[in-house]
């Protein structure tokens, strides 16, 4: 159980802060109903999480869901809507991140935590990947690969 509450603590409290910050404001905005199947290396990725976040093109509130061990996922809006209720039309950088941690016991406990996507596909500086939610319903896919072509450097250690 903890291995899978730390793979998804950041991503989760961005989510209900999100959600408590837009969801308390009053007004809710038209959202469009978002699913698709979420694959590395054609194998679909079980327990991730996916976040659309706004470009500024169109789209006005970020939203995210997680991935069923088939890889599909259905987007919840961050303004409070319900499972399934979409994102605003527009256009969204995606990102897509998935940890694993291990225990490990000795003198120092620890978690020792792993990326087991990519870095790039979660990062909002250099993720690659786009979606644009139009009208109606919305299958949006995203192929995943193992060697991205994109190399993930930390932030630190970014030009600026």
């Amino acid at each position: 159980m903890m291995k899978k509450l730390a793979g998804i603590t950041v991503f989760l409290t961005c989510f209900f802060v999100l959600v408590m910050f837009v969801g308390c404001s009053g007004a809710k905005l038209p959202t469009e109903y978002i699913t698709g199947i979420v694959t590395l290396d054609g194998n679909p990725v079980e327990g991730a999480s996916i976040l659309f976040s706004p470009t500024g093109e169109g789209g006005a509130l970020p939203a995210g869901g997680t991935m069923d061990k088939k890889g599909k996922y259905v987007i919840t809006s961050m303004q409070g809507g319900g499972h399934g209720a979409g994102a605003v039309v527009g256009n969204y950088i995606v990102l897509i991140s998935k940890e694993e941690s291990t225990f490990v016991d000795g003198p120092q406990p620890r978690y020792d935590v792993k990326q087991v996507l990519p870095r790039v596909y979660g990062d909002v500086e250099v993720s690659p990947l786009r979606a644009e939610v139009e009208k109606g319903k919305n299958t949006i896919d995203f192929p995943l690969l193992s060697d991205p072509g994109i190399e993930w450097v930390p932030p630190e250690r970014r030009r600026r």
